[in-house]
């Protein structure tokens, strides 16, 4: 696999995630279970016949720029990974 092909494949992922996300929400409701979903600073459960249940206060969002992940604090900007060894795995 060539560097263009796994660009490609690594700007559909975002989409490829939204879509599997979206389908299990949907079908854990279809399927007669609730979800947990945020609500402004409120964690709420949506039961299957579109009630909902509040759970809990949650801390506010912390703003991330697109690229970047808060964890480790401070924020750091992400890059390509470089592979790791296989026999490091083991």
């Amino acid at each position: 696999m060539d560097e263009k092909q796994l660009d490609f494949l690594e700007q559909a992922i975002p989409e490829l995630a939204d879509a599997a996300f979206n389908r299990a929400y949907w079908g854990a409701l279809a399927a007669g279970f609730s979800v947990l979903e945020t609500e402004g600073e409120n964690l709420v459960q949506i039961h299957p016949d579109s009630t909902k249940t509040f759970i809990k206060k949650v801390p506010p969002r912390v703003p991330v720029k697109r690229g970047w992940t808060c964890f480790p604090y401070p924020p750091i900007k992400l890059g390509r990974q470089k592979p790791m060894n296989r026999i490091a795995l083991l």
